[in-house]
């Protein structure tokens, strides 16, 4: 991605007020090994309250939990599947499509008794600790600023993060649920605060009030650890 070069400012004055707002704005520099005991402590709290009844590792190293699969809700109570007899329908026939096979689709790939589901461990070990758990775990982290100088001199606030661009379709109905077909590949981004994904997403609500479910598959350096894409599920809680 080729960087804008850097406007030359028109005068003194303009040159100490782009001074005086960074300094008002400038985020320190994060404490790695501070927020590396953060995370640490975070997951293994997490990891300990699971009723954990057998751990494998996949053939690309990921190690997974598996865990009784009414352990996932309060009540136990859990949704029937759907149907997995549903032929795939592609918008065209000509298309030499093939059905994505994942690791634990393999039969030779170990996996867990039968009333269970996989959760992955996190591998801490493979993450930057360049932000700390609470941006870690937020949707969309911290945003970037502009601010307009005098002479029309334009400087940016240093954030956490950059813009989010997207294109999405939708449809305001009663909706139960949905369904789709994706498209599976393995995206590039240049940076490992940048991701790429495809997802559907039920959605009701607006500004705070919002609440979402959203499946699909993302890849994104800093929250796997790698760059490679991943199966994920994200809901709202409140």
């Amino acid at each position: 991605m080729k960087r804008s070069p850097t406007r030359q400012l028109k005068n003194d004055e303009t040159r100490e007020d782009v001074k005086r707002l960074k300094r008002r704005f400038e985020i320190p520099k994060p404490d790695s090994a501070k927020i590396k005991k953060e995370f640490q402590k975070y997951f293994q709290a997490r990891t300990m309250k699971r009723e954990v009844v057998a751990t494998t590792r996949t053939p690309s190293g990921r190690v997974l939990d598996w865990v009784p699969v009414e352990s996932q809700v309060r009540r136990g109570k859990i949704a029937s599947p759907p149907s997995d007899s549903v032929p795939l329908i592609y918008a065209d026939r000509r298309l030499k499509d093939r059905v994505v096979r994942f690791e634990l689709e393999d039969l030779a790939v170990e996996r867990g008794p039968k009333g269970t589901v996989p959760k992955v461990r996190k591998n801490l070990a493979k993450l930057r600790y360049t932000k700390d758990l609470k941006d870690y775990l937020s949707k969309h982290g911290h945003g970037s600023y502009h601010l307009t100088l005098k002479g029309d001199d334009e400087v940016e606030v240093p954030g956490g993060g950059g813009g989010h661009e997207y294109a999405y379709t939708s449809q305001s109905v009663t909706c139960y649920g949905g369904e789709g077909y994706f498209s599976a590949f393995d995206p590039y981004v240049q940076w490992a605060d940048e991701f790429s994904l495809m997802q559907i997403a039920v959605v009701r609500g607006s500004g705070n009030g919002k609440q979402t479910v959203e499946a699909g598959w993302q890849e994104y350096r800093d929250l796997y650890g790698d760059w490679v894409p991943h199966l994920f599920v994200y809901y709202t809680t409140n």
